[in-house]
């Protein structure tokens, strides 16, 4: 085999295998898990590795679920519980069961309203008082044109700021573990109660 033949197949292998590996790190890129989207949503994802005290809720919130579904079974203890979440955080997005299992029981145990805060979103402010006031009655407005994501309110057509407010700080105290619906919620606090 001539030099240039030689020379010719090498650059041609290293083409294939670097466009592979090109391909491969843009599914790489992607390919997102369940912990890639919890996170990205705003979640405060569990550390897999680290012993702390956020397990300890975790688990003894779980415990409690007496009349509800458990999706990993009677799990007692920390050990058994991050073993499940390993599984769930590190699977693919696709499976819709096992990231709304995950974002009940894989993340750390907290309120709407301080999830909020941890995320870099601020309160509107009193209803009543400017220049709070005029950012509620956008808010308003905007929610009666939305489609999506619309929080649950009645609105009476007098004092609707006051009213999304009461709304609003009905959902502070919710906790990630405690309502099967806490993302849509949070959802809620975040685009109509609060700014960034």
């Amino acid at each position: 085999m001539s030099l240039t033949l030689k020379v010719s197949s090498v650059i041609g292998t290293l083409g294939v295998v670097g466009g592979s590996a090109a391909i491969v790190n843009q599914l790489t890129k992607e390919h997102q898990t369940i912990k890639d989207a919890l996170t990205k949503v705003g979640y405060h994802v569990l550390d897999l590795e680290k012993e702390d005290s956020d397990w300890d809720t975790v688990v003894n919130a779980y415990k409690a679920t007496l009349n509800q579904s458990k999706p990993f079974g009677n799990i007692t203890d920390k050990v058994g519980l991050r073993k499940e979440c390993k599984k769930l955080l590190n699977s693919d997005l696709n499976n819709k069961a096992n990231y709304s299992s995950a974002s009940r029981w894989c993340v750390k145990e907290e309120t709407i309203k301080a999830m909020l805060t941890r995320n870099k979103y601020k309160e509107l402010g009193e209803a009543t008082s400017e220049p709070s006031k005029v950012k509620w009655t956008e808010k308003v407005r905007l929610l009666k044109e939305a489609k999506d994501n619309k929080i649950i309110v009645t609105f009476n057509g007098t004092k609707d700021e006051e009213t999304l407010a009461n709304k609003c700080k009905s959902l502070d105290s919710i906790k990630t573990h405690a309502d099967n619906e806490f993302e849509v919620k949070f959802i809620w606090a975040r685009e109509w109660c609060s700014e960034k």
